[in-house]
């Protein structure tokens, strides 16, 4: 399937499980279903009530705070993204590729694999930065956005990383920061 994602720069601080739900939106565009198929989708197993009531809660959290909106009829849900101020495409050839990978070459989880290639996505090849600030709009360790992006970088040559060095007056070289950039898909598929 060509073209892009949607996401939205307002998600990437939000917690690995509700971002998992609108990462599911992106794709599928809408949910109509029950708890079972959502942990279909997810990965998750079904039928467990500590599952459920964590599904639940996320589906009450994105609504309230107006990530989503939601509709239940007996038991069957119907959700859908509400668009905020700050779209980010992501190239589906992309998405994808993180989505069926049985394994990655560092410990990592897919929530956070995608909320990299989101983030580096948005961001223009000409800006410097520095991991901490990534991190930081992630809600995420320095250590858990590096191993997304060695993911990006190794598996998937999915995305470019230039290294900009200093020289100190004593001849030490230091890392100045990054300028990131996911590689343009051409692919056409």
């Amino acid at each position: 399937m060509a073209g892009n994602i949607i996401f939205y720069r307002e998600w990437l601080p939000l917690g690995k499980r509700d971002f998992r739900i609108l990462t599911m939106l992106a794709d599928t565009g809408i949910f109509q279903g029950n708890l079972t198929a959502l942990c279909g989708y997810l990965s998750l197993r079904p039928g467990q009530k500590k599952t459920n009531a964590a599904l639940r809660e996320s589906i009450e959290f994105l609504t309230a705070n107006g990530y989503i909106t939601s509709t239940l009829t007996g038991r069957r849900y119907r959700l859908e993204i509400v668009p905020k101020e700050q779209p980010i495409k992501v190239a589906r050839r992309w998405f994808n590729d993180v989505m069926q990978a049985d394994s990655y070459s560092e410990t990592v989880s897919w929530e956070m694999v995608v909320k990299t290639l989101v983030w580096i996505s948005g961001n223009s090849l000409g800006n410097l930065v520095v991991n901490d600030m990534i991190a930081a709009e992630l809600n995420t360790s320095v250590d858990t956005l590096g191993a997304a992006k060695n993911v990006l970088f190794n598996d998937f040559h999915s995305i470019i990383r230039e290294i900009e060095k200093i020289t100190l007056p004593n001849g030490e070289k230091r890392n100045r920061g990054q300028r990131l950039a996911v590689y343009a898909d051409w692919s056409g598929e």
